[in-house]
């Protein structure tokens, strides 16, 4: 761990103790597939400037109840011709 940063698992967003939330390793582990199908589907990068080196983003947070990133370019764009094929594939009410 970096000093400083802080642990997912710690942020009581499921509760505590008796109180915790019965759904929260459902809640993960959906979380983890998408993120796993967005990562297999598409080339995220990031954006290019005029002369087309990439240039990297500042990552910054936002500070609150709930810590997120704040807004930032990027490119994203299909893998292939197949990863296409599968989203045209998906029924429009999923």
């Amino acid at each position: 761990m970096e000093p400083g940063r802080r642990d997912p698992g710690q942020t009581g967003a499921f509760g505590y103790g008796r109180r915790v939330c019965p759904g929260r390793y459902m809640a993960e582990n959906s979380l983890f597939i998408a993120v796993a199908s967005i990562l297999q589907n598409f080339d995220i990068t990031p954006p290019k400037d005029s002369s087309g080196k990439e240039v990297m983003p500042e990552y910054e947070w936002t500070s609150g109840i709930f810590l997120s990133p704040t807004d930032y370019q990027c490119t994203i764009k299909l893998r292939s011709k197949a990863a296409a094929e599968r989203f045209i594939s998906i029924p429009a009410e999923v």
